[in-house]
């Protein structure tokens, strides 16, 4: 399977199925519970949401509990970002047999397992002298960043990059890889390449032409389609910013790393909930703009990723944090809300290949309703109708969408709404398009 192919299931180790007597939930950053056998227990769950990929946690252990600056609160660096060395496991996660196994039934089950890897160590950790660079340098002033420039330390780093290929992980994604010297980063691509493992990189900003320009041979995080997406359907903005967006060179990069939540952002949910001025309404609303999101992910072009809170659409407004408040453990024995639709939507992405391969073209620019249209083509077509309105839009009123030679005309059937259909005549596309709402029309 491809790379561009794939939909990844991300998630912190221990919180994805944390027990309930294992959870802290007065400090979010605590551990929580969770490990590669609680794991295990729901990986039928995850492989049934169409996800074929698994990210999970840094798997090294973590450095000693600090009080933490932010928040005040204990944090014994649960999430794994924290590492004191990368040759000593996290036992809270499990042994090295355990994580062998959690791996191999990945593998049964037709899974990939993606690691995480930082180039930073956790506050209090020890390390030989010129393994760091000055203390000015710091990660976020606490972090000792390694030294990269030093020949151990590159050594060091690319040997646990063929850790991860011998405990049989599929990908590494790369913390804060936007950050490496180019020259080093090419040395960890061309290793990875050499033990057949594919590179998640995070760049965390906002600028497409900034992604435009870094390294090939990693597939970045797309945070420029995700801060407009948050700005666009959480915000009720204009498409037009989406549309833009796609129209930019950098958005030819077929294996950007797409999606809606992650650790280091605000829930969209709880977003849409702060900003919608109909409180009454307002989870109801946000879960279906939430539906939105998920949707446009699979659609225009990347990898998608769910985030393990994703299916659940939490209302996470009455967190005073909002970051922590998006690492919260997944709901014990629930069932998540937008599983089924989830579900859905990854099995249309892995059934027809124009989701994941086809050419982008757009059908409706934004216009005097914020309306959006556009088509995936390949040997069949998918038509994809946005309405970011809270209002109904019936596409009579503009004229209707034109799909001439994609679409055959009559009565077409909504792919991820059953139920609800379109009619097209003459190559036009009518209907009433409900409030907050996507559809898919596809032979």
């Amino acid at each position: 399977m491809k790379f561009k192919e794939i939909v990844i299931y991300s998630g912190p180790t221990d919180r994805i199925n944390a027990p309930p007597t294992g959870q802290n939930l007065a400090n979010p950053l605590a551990f929580q519970g969770g490990s590669y056998n609680t794991l295990l227990e729901v990986l039928s769950s995850i492989r049934a949401l169409g996800a074929c990929s698994v990210h999970v946690s840094c798997p090294f252990a973590p450095a000693e509990p600090r009080w933490d600056v932010w928040t005040g609160l204990q944090n014994p660096a649960a999430h794994g970002f924290w590492p004191k060395n990368f040759r000593e496991l996290n036992h809270r996660f499990g042994s090295q047999s355990e994580l062998r196994r959690f791996i191999r039934s990945c593998q049964a089950a037709e899974m990939k397992v993606i690691g995480e890897m930082t180039f930073h160590f956790g506050p209090g950790a020890s390390f030989p002298e010129g393994w760091a660079t000055p203390r000015e340098d710091w990660c976020m002033g606490v972090l000792p960043r390694l030294n990269l420039r030093n020949p151990e330390v590159r050594a060091y780093v690319l040997q646990t990059v063929d850790w991860f290929a011998d405990m049989g992980f599929w990908g590494i994604r790369l913390d804060t890889a936007f950050e490496l010297p180019s020259e080093f980063l090419g040395a960890v691509i061309a290793t990875a390449q050499r033990r057949g493992l594919f590179l998640i990189g995070e760049v965390f900003d906002g600028d497409p032409t900034l992604v435009q320009g870094l390294l090939k041979g990693v597939h970045w995080t797309d945070y420029p389609m995700n801060f407009s997406m948050f700005e666009v359907l959480a915000g009720k903005g204009s498409v037009e910013q989406l549309h833009a967006l796609l129209a930019h060179p950098y958005s030819r990069e077929q294996s950007l790393a797409t999606f809606v939540d992650n650790h280091d952002v605000a829930s969209f949910v709880r977003e849409c909930v702060r900003r919608s001025s109909d409180p009454g309404n307002a989870i109801k609303y946000a879960r279906a703009r939430m539906l939105m999101a998920l949707s446009l992910i699979m659609v225009v072009r990347g990898v998608p990723t769910i985030y393990y809170l994703d299916s659940w659409a939490l209302n996470l407004e009455g967190m005073a944090d909002p970051l922590g408040s998006n690492r919260l453990p997944a709901p014990w024995g629930q069932r998540p809300i937008l599983e089924t639709a989830i579900a859905r939507l990854s099995t249309l992405r892995h059934t027809r290949p124009e989701l994941a391969h086809g050419t982008y073209r757009e059908l409706w620019l934004p216009g005097p309703r914020n309306v959006w249209a556009f088509a995936k083509i390949g040997l069949q077509s998918t038509v994809v109708l946005l309405n970011n309105e809270d209002e109904a839009v019936d596409l009579t009123d503009l004229g209707g969408i034109d799909a001439q030679g994609l679409l055959p005309d009559g009565t077409i059937h909504c792919l991820l709404r059953p139920g609800k259909s379109f009619v097209i005549e003459g190559g036009r596309i009518s209907g009433v398009l409900a409030p907050r709402s996507v559809y898919l029309l596809g032979n």
